[in-house]
């Protein structure tokens, strides 16, 4: 572990977190927030640029990385003991914590690891106040997706998700319960607002003005997010989420028109440019299988994006996780609308809160063989990424 903390920079850490790191740790303790160069939240790097020091040490950030994914796994591990102690609930807690995208930014100085951390501790709390009706439940709720929602906008769509879900649910539980319920995931929101309106924009103007970010947040259909979006799901969710014949019925339904959208959306497109393609290890196997075969590239990617798309017409489905994760997909997929580029790895802000949401029943399922390796499956999906990352950032 020590090995890879010491391991050159990635591009993304070197371009856009070390600046913006530097930045803040030179103008601290008051750091201005309303243009600095990064295109999200400050939170996250107002937190990493008080351990960055006179040395500017970027192991001590990446470190920093590690112990919020230790921190998110004690309070995940804990959450899933309460739906199994054996071995189904280990085979999701480590599907949870080594999913590609969020094992391999644990060893970075990226926020991604804490940014996810918080989201997903804003949402056990929030579960857990349900039961409990506890003050420090909902307080420890509304803490967590503040600091989240305030370190990457990607936690807007969780804080959103649970405040439809308090006021959905108001008739249901007494005035206090419900007033702290709709406090703890409005004042997330607020202050996100409240930096976008210092901002003047969806990003800071220093971020803005240094880098070709003009599209970002334009009101504009994007297909190509819808596509990226159903993609990961069809692979990272339809395998370990509870499936029926109809499921597969459903899937062959939504192949053609699930191919057409492919096509439409041009993500696939080998004259396309680096930005206006899917870009992730997923897309990257896909377009080595199909050995340059546009037609076959696009049938490929039509059999995800068609499992994807039949985990949201489940409408049968009325238990309360899987109503949460459609929920949730679905205002995901809204907002990342606003998003230009066509990266799987923004989608782990959706996966693992989507495995989070979906873990009762992700365990309950887990006494089906063929599942519970499907759970361990994306484990070593995301240990082999691992590796294979630390492998490049090497050479």
């Amino acid at each position: 572990m020590g090995g890879y903390w010491r391991t050159p920079l990635s591009f993304d850490e070197t371009a856009y977190y070390v600046p913006a790191i530097r930045y803040f740790a030179e103008r601290l303790p008051f750091p201005p927030i309303s243009s600095y160069p990064f295109p999200g939240p400050p939170a996250g790097l107002i937190l990493q640029s008080f351990f960055w020091g006179s040395s500017e040490s970027t192991e001590r950030l990446r470190f920093l990385s590690f112990t919020a994914a230790i921190f998110t796994g004690l309070i995940v591990c804990s959450r899933l003991r309460s739906y199994d102690n054996g071995l189904r609930g280990a085979a999701v807690f480590l599907m949870i914590m080594c999913y590609p995208f969020y094992l391999n930014s644990t060893f970075q100085l990226k926020h991604h690891a804490l940014a996810l951390g918080l989201l997903l501790s804003g949402y056990i709390w929030w579960e857990r106040y349900r039961g409990s009706q506890s003050t420090i439940h909902i307080v420890l709720a509304g803490v967590s997706l503040l600091l989240a929602t305030s370190t990457t906008q990607f936690g807007a769509p969780m804080a959103l998700l649970l405040l439809l879900d308090a006021i959905w649910n108001s008739r249901q539980r007494d005035h206090q319960f419900n007033v702290m319920r709709i406090v703890a995931s409005l004042l997330p929101l607020f202050v996100l607002g409240a930096f976008v309106y210092a901002w003047g924009g969806a990003q800071p103007p220093l971020y803005r003005t240094s880098l070709l970010e003009a599209e970002v947040g334009s009101l504009r259909f994007r297909p190509g997010q819808l596509v990226a979006g159903l993609l990961s799901l069809g692979v990272w969710i339809f395998p370990v989420a509870h499936r029926s014949r109809q499921d597969l019925v459903r899937v062959g339904l939504l192949w053609l028109p699930s191919v057409l959208l492919v096509h439409l959306s041009g993500v696939f497109r080998p004259e396309y440019s680096f930005f206006n393609t899917v870009v992730g290890p997923v897309s990257s196997v896909l377009r080595g299988i199909s050995m340059s075969s546009y037609l076959l590239l696009v049938a490929l990617a039509g059999v995800l994006v068609a499992l994807g798309a039949s985990l949201l017409l489940r409408v049968g489905n009325t238990s309360r996780p899987d109503s949460m994760f459609r929920t949730y997909t679905i205002l995901y997929l809204l907002m990342l609308n606003f998003v230009p580029y066509y990266f799987e790895s923004y989608l782990t802000y959706l996966i693992v809160p989507g495995y989070m949401a979906l873990a009762p029943t992700l365990v309950e399922d887990g006494t089906v063989v063929r599942t519970r390796i499907a759970h361990l499956a994306v484990a070593l999906g995301g240990i082999a990424y691992t590796i294979i990352k630390l492998a490049q950032n090497n050479a």
